[in-house]
């Protein structure tokens, strides 16, 4: 079984969102709203829209069983687009650091982390028109989404701030702000618990793919550790163990739930 420090590094160490060779990466941080509007946008990697597929999985497992009721169509795009952004800002990671097979020195390691902020400092920047154009291609892909307003600041902040927490831990010990239990919202619950459940089952240079019923033994002592919600990881381990291999476009997402207990969305 993998150790929880072991965990953690698979999850860093992953693609970037664009889905490049680190010889080939560049930086969005010049990238204005302004140019926005005639920039083709980039293409998520596969790890990128395979937590998306996760995501809508467990939010259609975590509404069956009671344990969230349904969103409307706006707040079904804000999670599309937190899991599909939630690693944009590993672009501004160097990619010695991104892609090392050894292990970072602290400083490094916290180099690492802060892809978190940028990515946050990005996308709460960006005009509604670049994230609409992800949505379209979703609505194509049968995602029961809606394009966002024209003025929908709101879901912006929300996405951004998704994105920069989904590494938050219910008992504190995330980053970068150490949110705890109920400031932990469903969107970074979900993203959280589907990241590190693809990172373990994805098969990296560095390393092989775990095996599905080790990837949930190691979910679950992060829930037994107090960091991951243990109805979200249940929810993982109704999906693994019924052979719905996530990532899987087998279920199409549901019309988003509104979780009773967490902040929300």
């Amino acid at each position: 079984m993998l150790g929880l420090t072991a965990l953690y590094l698979l999850i860093f160490l992953g693609e970037d969102i664009m889905g490049r060779h680190p010889s080939r990466s560049s930086s969005l941080s010049g990238f204005t709203a302004q140019a926005a509007a005639s920039f083709k946008p980039p293409q998520p990697c596969q790890h990128a829209k395979d937590v998306v597929d996760i995501c809508f999985n467990l939010v259609h497992e975590l509404v069956k069983t009671g344990k969230c009721v349904r969103l409307n169509k706006r707040e079904n795009s804000i999670l599309y687009l937190s899991a599909l952004f939630h690693d944009i800002g590993k672009d501004r990671v160097p990619p010695e650091l991104l892609y090392a097979s050894r292990k970072l020195t602290e400083k490094e390691f916290d180099k690492v982390k802060e892809h978190t902020q940028f990515g946050y400092e990005y996308l709460k920047k960006q005009p509604i028109g670049f994230f609409n154009r992800y949505l379209k291609e979703a609505q194509r892909e049968g995602y029961d989404v809606a394009l966002l307003g024209e003025h929908d600041k709101k879901a912006v902040e929300s996405i951004s701030r998704t994105v920069r927490h989904h590494h938050e831990k219910l008992n504190g010990t995330g980053y970068p702000a150490g949110l705890k239990a109920r400031n932990v919202s469903l969107g970074m619950r979900v993203v959280a618990v589907a990241d590190a459940y693809h990172a373990l089952r994805s098969k990296r240079s560095y390393k092989e793919d775990c095996p599905e019923g080790e990837c949930v033994n190691t979910l679950w002592q992060e829930v037994r550790a107090g960091r991951f919600d243990g109805n979200v990881v249940e929810a993982m381990t109704f999906i693994a163990d019924e052979g719905q291999r996530a990532p899987s476009r087998k279920l199409k997402p549901m019309r988003e739930m509104r979780l009773a207990a967490p902040a929300p969305l």
